[in-house]
């Protein structure tokens, strides 16, 4: 009934990219195609680590964005804008397309590891971990 046409990722000079940097601000445009008039749709959006575990994710219907009654033939582009606050190594984007708030009533299309990309430190002091969080250090001599 509806299914995905383009996932990219750009950076935060708005070029396509499989490299980004920690804490770059980043957009997934996801190009939708609606194959059949359907009742409502609702877009879902997660970043996987390497090892396959959930690092963040929603979906329009969490954010109250979802579109009710697509008809076939229409064409939706989203661009979904987040900061990269993720630490150095390869994730993924998994992008689903649903009816309601899960994929358990109607999945129209699921793609796991629909875009891959890697994370590098440009400009951070070193960290480790899977996510990116200024800590700030307040040092008295007593």
């Amino acid at each position: 009934e509806a299914e995905f046409i383009d996932i990219k990722l750009f950076n935060s000079k708005n070029a396509l990219s499989e490299v980004i940097f920690v804490g770059e601000l980043v957009s997934v445009q996801l190009t939708v195609r609606i194959n059949r008039d359907i009742k409502s749709l609702v877009l879902g959006l997660g970043i996987k680590d390497r090892f396959g575990e959930m690092m963040f994710g929603t979906n329009t219907f969490n954010k109250k964005q979802m579109i009710l009654k697509p008809k076939e033939g229409d064409e939706y582009l989203f661009d979904v804008t987040f900061l990269a606050n993720l630490g150095v190594g390869s994730y993924t984007i998994n992008a689903s397309l649903v009816e309601e708030r899960t994929h358990i009533h109607k999945n129209f299309n699921w793609i796991d590891r629909a875009y891959v990309f890697n994370v590098v430190n440009k400009d951070k002091y070193e960290f480790v971990g899977s996510q990116w969080n200024e800590m700030n250090f307040k040092i008295n001599k007593i």
